[in-house]
């Protein structure tokens, strides 16, 4: 049976990822079953999670020091499980991106039109209208003025309201923004094995205990021939 994934963040930027093993295959939806008021995994990170950074610092420790043994495993104790961990060196580089949405309100648009057309910074040269031009011999003095009509006032009252109204159509819109977010992942899998516990196809007594003990650790050596560095995985 294939590992159940997941990731823990173990720090800030920084994530570890888990691979799940059942002690009983049969046991995968009592895992994963998140209609539960008190589902089981989260209550499984939640155990293991002050024990994974001491267990980093020793792992590491040890990679230093060239130690070849075999991992140290712990195993923690809760009513309804128990839970074998235990650190092995990745084999596989990968990244990871978590995607945010996230809701605001909407800004306006600044026109750019003078950056871009450049007339921000060109000068422009003004001719005094007191002045007779020079070139056409017209004195701008005797040019009447254009009286301004009731048609052109109702017009840019028109064009007034109507900008209005589109501004506050725009200010009621929200505007979604889509983030994303790395993390760096550490060179160790995280092998969790889970033995559910109180289960009615358990067998009671010194002989189920022993099977169960040698159930575990032929799980176990399964799983350390898996993560074995430099094996393709599907």
């Amino acid at each position: 049976m294939a590992p159940i994934r997941r990731y823990l963040r173990i720090s800030k930027y920084s994530v570890l990822e888990c691979r799940i093993f059942l002690e009983n295959p049969a046991d995968t939806r009592w895992l994963l079953d998140t209609t539960s008021r008190d589902p089981v995994l989260p209550r499984i990170f939640n155990t293991i999670k002050p024990h994974v950074l001491p267990k980093l610092r020793e792992e590491n420790e040890r990679a230093l020091a060239k130690k070849k043994s075999n991992p140290v495993k712990d195993v923690l104790v809760e009513e309804d499980f128990e839970v074998a961990i235990f650190l092995r060196e990745s084999g596989t580089r990968h990244s990871l991106l978590t995607k945010q949405k996230t809701f605001g309100n909407r800004e306006r648009i600044k026109s750019n039109s003078n950056i871009l057309t450049g007339s921000a910074t060109t000068e422009i040269l003004v001719e005094s209208d007191d002045e007779d031009n020079p070139r056409t011999g017209i004195n701008m003095s005797d040019i009447p003025e254009v009286a301004d009509s009731e048609d052109s006032d109702t017009e840019k009252r028109t064009g007034n309201a109507a900008a209005e109204t589109t501004d506050n159509i725009n200010d009621k819109k929200l505007q979604l923004t889509t983030s994303y977010e790395g993390f760096s992942i550490w060179g160790w899998v995280l092998c969790l094995l889970v033995t559910r516990k109180g289960h009615k196809s358990r067998k009671g007594g010194a002989g189920g205990s022993g099977a169960v003990a040698s159930g575990q650790a032929l799980m176990e050596e399964w799983i350390g021939t898996q993560m074995q560095p430099g094996l393709d995985e599907d």
